[in-house]
């Protein structure tokens, strides 16, 4: 049998499947929330080789985005003990009144690494950008967060919890981060937040769509609109009314399932 003959009895060769547009946007839709984060958190080699002392995380709860928190609270709604939930509903109620700067990470938990026990992140395969980029800002661009900071807030510089990057975190790709790159992670997050949450691009300019753990843990358990009743009594309330909030609603918890 020729070459021509043979070639004649295979017959044609199948022609390779171009993608559409359309067949590439529904493979982005497939993907759950954690793929798409994922991919923003791989967009650069943001591993370090931080020593997990963790005095960061006992110093400052980072703010997140909208889509980071929901992806966190339904793990934690979902994988937590009603005594974890609670404690945590406890604590949030507790930062959300206090108007000090300093606030331990509630991620923050007990647990075992070979036979010892030691304090980590509950969280922390799914830890939110912040937290990763933290001790990898160049310098210029993190000082400039904390001038920010310090005119937003009027609070002086030495009072501002993590006014400097951990010494101790230190990257382990020898490719620097430029404050191009960051930034082109940070406004992917936004966008996350716009496809899956109700945010407008002026709501993404003044960061509504970034809060601290404790502020999503509340919008989460009372609404946002139970929530803005209680920063208007926050902000009417005497210290001692506050206080006695705060107590009860910890008597109170215990009680809830949630």
């Amino acid at each position: 049998m020729s070459k021509k003959q043979r070639k004649k009895k295979r017959g044609p060769k199948p022609k390779r499947h171009q993608v559409s547009k359309r067949e590439l946007v529904a493979d982005m839709r497939k993907k759950t929330l954690r793929d798409k984060l994922q991919e923003v958190y791989h967009m650069q080699d943001l591993r370090t080789s931080c020593c997990r002392q963790c005095t960061c995380c006992y110093t400052a709860c980072p703010q997140m985005n909208y889509s980071e928190a929901v992806q966190i609270l339904d793990t934690i709604w979902n994988e937590w003990s009603q005594v974890q939930k609670r404690e945590l509903l406890a604590t949030s109620v507790k930062y959300f009144f206090s108007n000090s700067v300093i606030k331990r990470c509630p991620m923050l938990t007990k647990m075992f690494s070979g036979t010892e026990v030691v304090t980590g992140c509950a969280i922390y395969d799914i830890r939110p950008l912040n937290c990763r980029m933290y001790g990898q800002w160049p310098a210029d661009a993190y000082n400039a967060r904390v001038d920010g900071f310090m005119s937003a807030t009027g609070v002086e510089k030495e009072a501002i919890p993590l006014n400097e990057q951990c010494p101790h975190v230190r990257r382990i790709s020898d490719d620097p981060l430029t404050v191009e790159m960051i930034e082109e992670m940070y406004t992917t997050l936004d966008n996350v937040d716009q496809r899956i949450g109700d945010f407008n691009d002026e709501q993404v300019e003044r960061k509504h769509n970034k809060r601290a753990i404790h502020d999503w843990v509340l919008a989460k358990f009372w609404g946002e609109e139970k929530l803005a009743m209680m920063t208007d009594f926050f902000l009417a309330a005497t210290e001692e009314e506050v206080e006695d909030f705060v107590k009860q609603f910890e008597v109170a918890v215990q009680e809830v399932e949630v």
